[in-house]
């Protein structure tokens, strides 16, 4: 599995150097917080 950034026009992938990738919360409200933070229209990440 490759693993992205989903940040809208964001191109980093898994094996570029000095890039960290954090996982979205399971945490409701902080949750909620990460998925604003991102700002993608009718977008919900993955379980």
């Amino acid at each position: 599995m490759v693993i992205s950034c989903c940040a809208v026009g964001c191109a980093n992938r898994q094996g570029k150097a000095n890039i960290s990738f954090y996982r979205i919360p399971f945490d409701g409200e902080r949750r909620q917080r990460w998925v604003a933070a991102i700002s993608r229209k009718n977008w919900q990440p993955s379980k």
